[in-house]
């Protein structure tokens, strides 16, 4: 995470972010699905910290997610969609996170990706 410090702006990330645990992530998600009026038993914090984690692994931003008319499908999506605005507002990400805005900063700034694979040959 020290480099998506050194390149925060281009990561629109501010620069003092802040990194959610999986209890952090859990307790947020609570919040958001009990703000949005959804019940907690029909739509677990658990499963919604899974499906954002997935989401984020595959490189989906909510906007991304096509639900096709699936009632399901759009519920996870708006409850993703939420989370990802929370977590922008504080400054926060979470470990998938991290890698999807790596992931995005490679992708959309070329010249920083150049300048990582001249100067290590090798990263683990």
């Amino acid at each position: 995470h020290r480099w998506l410090r050194a390149h925060h702006m281009d990561a629109n990330l501010p620069q003092d972010f802040q990194i959610l645990d999986s209890e952090d992530q859990l307790r947020l998600l609570k919040r958001l699905i009990k703000a949005m009026n959804l019940d907690e038993k029909q739509w677990p914090p658990r499963q919604a910290m899974w499906y954002i984690n997935s989401q984020k692994d595959e490189g989906l931003r909510p906007h991304h997610i096509q639900s096709y008319g699936n009632p399901v499908e759009q519920t996870w999506q708006k409850v993703y969609q939420a989370y990802q605005e929370a977590c922008d507002r504080a400054g926060l990400v979470d470990f998938a996170e991290l890698l999807l805005r790596a992931h995005e900063l490679w992708l959309n700034k070329p010249h920083i990706l150049q300048h990582y694979r001249e100067r290590f040959t090798n990263i683990l």
